[in-house]
């Protein structure tokens, strides 16, 4: 039986968004190939824009401006 669409809906949390942009983050490989998968099987992703800021600022501090700033500019994800 197929599931529903909140079933398969993936929330994205804080971490995950920094585990993505930082190669030396030690869950980064797992955070990059589960978003394949959520890419490759049509998983829907939210978030929350709590997460938004919290991972701006996780970014921002860790990463740096410039990186924070083009993460802000190129999100997509639904809030």
């Amino acid at each position: 039986m197929p599931r529903s669409i909140r079933e398969r809906t993936v929330f994205v949390d804080s971490g995950a968004f920094l585990a993505l942009l930082d190669a030396d983050d030690s869950r980064h490989v797992e955070a990059a190939e589960l978003l394949e998968k959520i890419e490759r099987e049509n998983y829907p992703t939210i978030t929350t824009n709590f997460v938004v800021a919290e991972a701006h600022a996780l970014i921002l501090s860790n990463l740096g401006a410039n990186v924070a700033r083009e993460w802000l500019k190129n999100l997509s994800i639904p809030i």
